[in-house]
């Protein structure tokens, strides 16, 4: 038995040599355009302060996610240069291989940073969340058989284990982070009151729904029960729930999800510019990143506004506010915010560059020194938006980042100045300032970093959020003293 084993071995390890070709040494290609840099790939594992629940951190999560993107990258690249590819042929086969082993655990990384942004929209109310942990839900069935199972044993206080048992069930059953989900807690006590909290909620509304919410958290699974008593039940959550928050809440915690979304292609577009490219690997997912809305409105079209998708609830909540959005819009600005961002097309002659053996880099698509705009479809308390980002680049290390928000149904804009200067010659050090306003208000972040000894990466900084502009709204970490909040952190992190 155990030589047959090896002969199988023997002959998978020739079918690969075969596919891949003869190893030989790595093609060193020009740059995507011939007036960048071209620096090797510095990745990153941290630890940040935004970590930490009570800090509430969209930015700490997302740089998290864009590190585990990092770490992807470098898996391919170590099979990359062990079997070194020549043919055509190989470079696909490694190349698909690479991506259906990766497509479940990475869209579970981005299920995961989604629901997180529903969470950060309840935490900054003051009400807590749990995640629904597939992993530790997949356990509990296999642990428990199902029967005895409550609520309560399948969900997860903190992030970390959440994606980690996510990314792990995904590898087996790739479509399994369609059951990731976000619960608030109103079992337990507010974290804080925000001050006016009738801007937020109905506080006699929510201590009603605590009190059945308590009472059927720690319910066992019964089969027995009445139907109709439990049909009765849950219209009466559903009554409450729906009624509970004021409508500008309602819009930002049901798109919480979606616009993390966006960020997070913003995140990656950002990166490829100032780092002169990045391994494919960091835009897995950005196609998904970019459409989603559009996909979840896609499935909603013959079920109407009740399905409990994000953008049913979205638009149930715009209505309450007399913006009227619907489902066939959503797909329309989803879709075409793919078409009509730079770095779709760029992305997509990255594959190329692969697969013909020139180099596994993409790049930010600029023209010239100028970086072409990329387009974000957000939800915001003024109804849908796009955020169209663009910037300017003098040399190569002087960037000018700009953006600009404006709604599709209102007329509503916001603008965003930037300024990242590098010094290279000095630990690869960076500043970055920025400042974000509308006709109502202004927020800002300074922050800087630099990477001592090429071992470490050390980063510090500070965020004025000011929740009555867009971008503040979608990321500020507390609402407890107000419409305004002061984020500052410290990340320190190991490059390799």
């Amino acid at each position: 038995m155990k030589k047959k084993i090896r002969q199988i071995i023997a002959i998978t390890a020739l079918l690969i040599q075969s596919l891949l070709g003869k190893p030989s040494p790595p093609n060193v290609s020009a740059p995507f355009m011939k007036n960048k840099p071209n620096p090797a790939l510095k990745r990153t594992i941290s630890l940040d302060v935004g970590y930490l629940p009570s800090l509430n951190s969209n930015r700490a999560m997302g740089e998290f996610d864009f590190e585990l993107r990092q770490a992807w990258g470098g898996a391919y690249d170590y099979f990359h240069k062990t079997y070194q590819p020549t043919t055509l042929l190989g470079r696909v086969f490694l190349y698909g291989l690479f991506n259906f082993a990766t497509w479940g655990p990475t869209m579970g990384q981005m299920a995961t940073y989604h629901e997180l942004g529903h969470a950060t929209r309840f935490r900054a109310i003051g009400i807590d969340t749990s995640f629904i942990n597939i992993g530790k839900a997949a356990w509990g069935v296999y642990i428990k058989e199902g029967e005895s199972l409550t609520l309560e044993d399948v969900l997860s206080d903190e992030y970390f284990p959440t994606v980690g048992g996510t990314v792990l069930v995904n590898a087996v059953l790739p479509a399994a982070f369609l059951l990731s989900a976000v619960m608030p807690r109103y079992d337990r006590s507010v974290l804080f009151k925000p001050r006016n909290e009738d801007n937020y909620y109905h506080p006699a509304a929510l201590r009603l729904f605590k009190m059945i919410f308590s009472e059927r958290l720690n319910e066992p699974y019964d089969s027995k029960k009445d139907k109709d008593l439990i049909l009765f039940e849950d219209f009466i959550m559903r009554t409450l729930q729906e009624n509970m928050f004021a409508p500008v809440t309602d819009v930002l915690m049901n798109a919480g999800g979606l616009n993390n979304q966006q960020d997070q292609c913003r995140r990656v577009e950002d990166n490829l510019w100032y780092s002169a490219g990045d391994h494919f690997a960091t835009v897995g997912t950005y196609f998904w990143d970019k459409t989603w809305a559009g996909f979840q409105s896609l499935s909603c079209l013959n079920g109407g506004y009740q399905d409990g998708q994000d953008t049913s609830r979205i638009c149930n909540a715009y209505r309450r506010m007399g913006v009227y959005l619907t489902h066939e819009e959503i797909i329309k600005y989803s879709y075409l915010s793919y078409f009509l961002s730079a770095q779709t097309y760029a992305n997509i002659y990255q594959i190329y560059k692969t697969l013909t053996g020139e180099e596994n880099k993409v790049y930010a698509a600029e023209y010239g020194n100028i970086k072409l705009p990329n387009v974000g479809l957000y939800f915001t308390s003024k109804g849908p938006t796009y955020k169209v980002s663009l910037g300017y680049r003098y040399g190569e290390n002087w960037f000018f980042p700009v953006g600009i928000e404006f709604g599709l149904k209102e007329s509503i804009w916001e603008l965003m100045i930037g300024l990242r200067k590098k010094f290279p010659n000095f630990h690869d050090s960076f500043v970055h300032a920025e400042v974000v306003f509308n006709s109502a208000a202004a927020g800002g972040s300074v922050y800087g970093g630099v990477i001592w000894n090429q071992a470490w990466n050390i980063q510090a900084g500070f965020t004025y959020h000011n929740a009555k502009t867009f971008q503040g709204e979608r990321n500020i970490t507390s609402y407890k003293d107000g419409d305004t909040d002061i984020e500052t952190w410290l990340k320190v992190g190991i490059v390799y």
